[in-house]
């Protein structure tokens, strides 16, 4: 008895670590996805600065002008959301920016101090009505 109540607790220990690792080496390829965004935004920002254009266009849901997103998919061959939540248009610096995949939600924030602060969430749905 003593056997199968080892065993049963060994599996669910297993199951446990398994899924601990699955989220966050998901999550460390969200993050990796999150950062190649970031500079795929800076260099079609860089792209459109000779015109006198910007990414950032805040009447806009995702505060990304038009046909910044079909740039910044292919520098970055991602599939997600990506919201531009604040942009300094004086120094050109992206300040709050949000990467949603399936799973996860990733911002970026860059405080007046220069620090930059990546957070990464795991997305798990309770309820479905």
């Amino acid at each position: 008895m003593a056997v199968i109540i080892g065993v049963i607790v060994l599996a669910a220990a297993c199951f446990i670590a398994f899924f601990i690792f699955n989220v966050h080496s998901k999550g460390r390829f969200a993050l990796r996805e999150a950062k190649n965004i970031r500079l795929a935004l800076v260099a079609t920002d860089i792209e459109l600065y000779p015109a006198g254009n910007s990414i950032y266009a805040p009447e806009r849901a995702s505060g990304l002008a038009p046909g910044v997103m079909d740039s910044v998919k292919r520098l970055a061959d991602v599939n997600g959301e990506v919201m531009l939540s604040m942009y300094d248009k004086n120094s050109r610096e992206i300040i709050r920016l949000s990467y949603k995949t399936s799973d996860y939600l990733v911002t970026y924030d860059k405080s007046e101090s220069g620090k930059e602060a990546w957070t990464v969430c795991y997305l798990w749905k309770i309820l479905d009505y």
